[in-house]
């Protein structure tokens, strides 16, 4: 994978794993702040913080595998240039090279297991069905489908299942110190990590990420710098001292959902019901993270705008969940898998994605996940 980062403060905490390294150009708001930040006496050598470039998976420079960035400003329209990493580039190359029969049209309903093979259902687009029968299945299919998938399988049908979630909120911040604002030539995506914790609850970190005022934010705004308006004129001036962080907590310290199998009518597809469970403790939890966050980063001139803080504490929102399937060396129920990430009675399906892990960290899973299902991988046969 493509890696754009560097050795920083995070790496203490955050190790990189990787040497070959190709770090993105930052935006210069961005570049000014981490650049304070790496001067400040009082931030630096701390054990409650640690800051430095965002580690993200997108080529910076051309190569064999494809374009490097060009700097276009869209990052978040999604990357024509496919210079941001995505599994179906790697997914492409194994097809193309023998080394996966790939299957689409396909939506596997059921998984059945004997002694020394397993069976998976399957229902063509077309209607009709297929059964395939293997000696290993590895189910990756994301939190919530690989759940309904189990609870299907083993038939519980109306069982509550918690999914685990981070949670957090955005927040604009004002830099006292303006740089200039280069968009759209520039790359939009997150620039830096900021990491802390908070007295009240220090065993997890707070994973913030900042970034310059990317195409979505200008969009809201209507920042149209062609027309040349004394609207955008103005705008242009701010943006320059804008930045915007995503401050995100600890599953534990944060609300979830709640998925429920039922039958579906008339022998039709079954339904899978999701509803948010919050936390009660989560707001006070966010108000203490973010007079954290206030009181860190004014050190260096940036000051979040508390008051514009954009997210719901009754309505968990995040990119990041799972837990249904807790992973533990003595699975306790239907609903546990032991450490190689099979459900309580099967030996030979694996669940290999965030479903199996005890407990969502706030801070990016990609990496995380990848590495359990590697391992899940190369020592099961070995089980």
């Amino acid at each position: 994978m493509p890696l754009s980062g560097a050795e920083d403060s995070l790496t203490d905490s955050f190790p990189m794993y990787k040497t070959e390294l190709d770090p993105i150009r930052l935006p210069p708001i961005v570049e000014a702040c981490l650049g304070r930040l790496s001067r400040s006496k009082s931030l630096n050598n701390r054990e409650d913080v640690a800051f430095g470039r965002a580690r993200l998976a997108v080529r910076a420079s051309d190569g064999p595998d494809g374009l490097g960035c060009v700097y276009c400003g869209r990052c978040y329209s999604g990357c024509v240039y496919d210079s941001i990493h995505n599994t179906d580039q790697e997914l492409g190359v194994l097809e193309r090279t023998g080394q996966v029969d790939y299957r689409p049209d396909r939506m596997v309903t059921r998984i059945d297991e004997g002694e020394a093979w397993v069976e998976l259902v399957c229902e063509r687009n077309d209607g009709t069905s297929e059964t395939l029968r293997l000696s290993r299945v590895f189910v990756a299919a994301g939190a919530i489908n690989s759940t309904r998938l189990v609870l299907e399988s083993k038939g519980l049908f109306h069982r509550p299942v918690p999914m685990k979630s981070t949670q957090g909120f955005v927040v604009p911040m004002l830099s006292m110190v303006g740089a200039p604002f280069t968009w759209p030539d520039a790359n939009t995506l997150t620039g830096m990590f900021f990491e802390f914790r908070v007295p009240h609850f220090p065993d997890h970190w707070v994973h913030t990420q900042i970034n310059a005022a990317n195409d979505l934010v200008l969009a809201r705004l209507d920042y149209q710098p062609q027309r040349g308006r004394l609207k955008d004129r103005l705008l242009k001036f701010g943006l320059g001292r804008l930045l915007v962080g995503f401050c995100n907590f600890h599953s534990a310290d944060a609300g979830g959902y709640e998925l429920t199998l039922r039958p579906g009518e008339k022998g039709g597809r079954s339904i899978l019901d999701i509803e948010p469970r919050p936390s009660a403790a989560y707001e006070r939890i966010a108000k203490l993270g973010a007079k954290r966050l206030l009181s860190l980063l004014s050190k260096v001139g940036v000051f979040p705008l508390l008051p514009l803080m954009l997210g719901d504490p009754k309505r968990p929102a995040s990119w990041h969940f799972g837990g249904t399937l807790p992973m533990s060396e003595r699975p306790g129920d239907e609903m546990s898998t032991d450490v190689l990430g099979r459900p309580r009675g099967w030996k030979r399906v694996h669940i290999v994605d965030e479903s199996v892990f005890p407990s969502i960290p706030s801070t990016s899973v990609a990496l995380l996940s990848m590495a359990n299902a590697a391992r899940i991988a190369q020592t099961a046969d070995l089980d």
